[in-house]
């Protein structure tokens, strides 16, 4: 079983860059000394994906995996294994209708949670283009947004995956997924597929809880 995050950010990222202050070989670094072996860095809309921070990777045991966070019609996605050109060329839903191949992984983060980014309605609306749906880590024993995303995923058989969505490092390694898969890209995006994965997750206690949220809306970024 491959311990995996596949929703992180780091400061190279164009939209959260005033709040991330962990460079993606920083993030490398953490995850290597807590046994992840394979990860994915989601900058919103680029994706950071090269020789240099690859072989980085590699040389601390863990398989980068390319990946996004982009915005469809005003709407987060996960989408894995596009590349930068392709990702420029979404605009829509029916872009990535079109786009789509076997070879790509798109998963739907958070979707339900109060955000103006979050799917809500159009996750049901586009739920062919959807291979798994996101259990995020921002939730509490009291207060849980995944609750609906977990019905749905019964409901359609679509697999959970555990993901921390990690813009401050102790966000990290509170929600991840263990995979069952060959330790290579084409394999893990299938197990995901395929559902061959579970989901590790401990709530956030409420003092952490506040801290993401005076760290995301703190005029003063720590």
């Amino acid at each position: 079983m491959l311990k995996a995050d596949l929703h992180l950010h780091s400061k190279e990222d164009p939209e959260d860059y005033s709040i991330v202050k962990h460079s993606a070989k920083e993030l490398i670094d953490i995850a290597s000394k807590e046994n992840f072996e394979v990860l994915s860095i989601t900058l919103h809309n680029k994706v950071l994906y090269n020789e240099e921070i690859v072989k980085y990777a590699e040389e601390r045991n863990i398989l980068l995996i390319p990946g996004c966070e982009i915005t469809i019609e005003k709407k987060h996605v996960l989408l894995y294994n596009f590349s930068q050109e392709e990702i420029e060329r979404i605009n829509s839903f029916e872009d990535l209708r079109k786009m789509k191949c076997s070879h790509n992984l798109v998963i739907a983060p958070h979707p339900y949670y109060p955000h103006p980014r979050a799917l809500m309605t159009k996750l049901k609306k586009n739920l062919d283009l959807f291979d798994a749906i996101e259990h995020s880590h921002f939730y509490t024993k009291y207060l849980d947004f995944n609750k609906r995303a977990i019905r749905l995923s019964k409901e359609v058989s679509l697999p959970l995956v555990g993901n921390s969505d990690t813009h401050f490092l102790f966000q990290f390694n509170t929600t991840y997924s263990f995979i069952d898969s060959k330790k290579d890209i084409g394999s893990i995006l299938e197990a995901i597929k395929k559902g061959n994965l579970k989901v590790q997750t401990t709530p956030l206690t409420l003092l952490t809880f506040s801290r993401m949220i005076f760290n995301c809306f703190s005029p003063i970024k720590i």
